[in-house]
């Protein structure tokens, strides 16, 4: 099995693939420590993880600003929790600019959410239905596409697509 993890300020976005490259889960956890840490454990419990893939926070960090600098303590943190949390025999951290290159969050986003297959999307649409019940994956897409990604259950989408683009890029399918 494989991980993919995209941490964030508020969220952590998980997505675990088998090794044919398979998309089995994919899950959204909030940032705030205790309960955090146990979601992730549940999520991850009995599950053998041959790599663990966590996109790397550091990448860019010579461009931060002075402010910017606890935001990324921040993020190294939740990357940290995530590792620890992932019973797994390799992590491996990548940069964003390596699977996503120099594509734009929202073109590679829709890129990303045309490679699913229909169960897959199905999967993404129910997690998304657990932060965004008003609001249908297809209109959070539709956002995306239109740059339009200022709402935060908007930006849950795209870290989640983010989750599985890492795990993507990795069995080769994007």
């Amino acid at each position: 099995m494989i991980v993919s993890i995209d941490p964030g300020i508020r969220d952590t976005a998980a997505a675990r693939f088998k090794n044919s490259g398979e998309l089995v889960s994919v899950r959204l956890f909030h940032n705030d420590s205790v309960r955090h840490l146990k979601e992730s454990m549940r999520f991850f419990a009995g599950r053998a993880v041959e790599v663990c893939l966590i996109e790397d926070q550091w990448a860019g960090a010579a461009r931060l600003d002075r402010k910017d600098i606890g935001l990324l303590k921040d993020l190294c943190y939740w990357s940290g929790v995530a590792a620890c949390s992932v019973p797994c025999e390799r992590v491996d951290r990548i940069a964003p600019v390596v699977w996503k290159r120099s594509t734009k969050k929202e073109k590679m986003c829709m890129h990303i959410a045309g490679r699913l297959f229909e169960e897959e999307v199905e999967m993404v649409r129910e997690e998304t239905k657990k932060f965004s019940p008003r609001v249908s994956y297809s209109m959070h897409l539709q956002n995306i596409k239109q740059n339009r990604i200022s709402s935060v259950a908007t930006k849950r989408v795209t870290d989640l697509l983010d989750a599985i683009g890492i795990g993507f890029y990795h069995v080769g399918r994007l």
